[in-house]
């Protein structure tokens, strides 16, 4: 499965393989903003996800 993480320009924050029997993934600090998230797998009908990360 391969994860890529944009912002809302369109920037790529972060991508990453992640291997079967994986429980997680290292996603690094996000500054606060909307993102959007894609998960793929070979055969498989992408996922995607939008989330917001807030300012504490």
């Amino acid at each position: 499965m391969q994860i890529r993480i944009v912002d809302n320009s369109g920037r790529l924050c972060h991508s990453e393989a992640i291997l079967p029997g994986t429980m997680g993934v290292g996603i690094p600090s996000l500054s606060a903003g909307i993102y959007h998230a894609q998960f793929t797998t070979e055969g498989r009908t992408p996922v995607a996800v939008h989330f917001a990360v807030e300012e504490n």
